[in-house]
């Protein structure tokens, strides 16, 4: 699940929307800023730790420290890493739905446009054709 969201969002070369920072730590689901407003500061590395996940499956995998780091990470927080990655699948399956949904009214508006000029079209004509049979105006 995590490559299909991974390739999803290479392909589409975009990230999910920024929902805040800890430090230099963008977060990106509702889940990991709910768990930190949850979380006292003593337990501060649950977050770093979901943060991390939510890298994980944005970015991918790219060494086998990364890798490793990342399967670790799974085996210790297994619910919170089906958590953030199925909030991260959601949020891009929203935006892709909102991107085709603009992609279709803008085909439909091309469409109407164009059946427009063509009626516009088909009029004048038959107009000329009524002034060429020696029909008024």
């Amino acid at each position: 699940m995590k490559t299909l969201l991974n390739a999803i969002l290479k392909s589409q070369r975009q990230r999910p929307k920024q929902m805040g920072r800890l430090g230099d730590m963008p977060i990106f689901t509702d889940y990991v800023l709910n768990r930190l407003r949850s979380t006292k500061w003593e337990d501060r590395g649950t977050i770093r730790d979901l943060i991390e996940i939510e890298q994980h499956v944005i970015c991918g995998t790219r060494t086998a420290s990364t890798a490793r780091a990342r399967s670790c990470l799974q085996r210790q927080y297994p619910d919170e890493t089906a958590a953030i990655t199925s909030e991260l699948i959601t949020h891009h399956e929203v935006a892709e739905r909102a991107k085709r949904n603009k992609t279709q009214e803008e085909a439909a508006q091309r469409r109407r446009v164009k059946t427009e000029a063509k009626e516009k079209e088909d009029e004048e004509r038959i107009r000329r054709q009524w002034v060429d049979l020696g029909g008024q105006t």
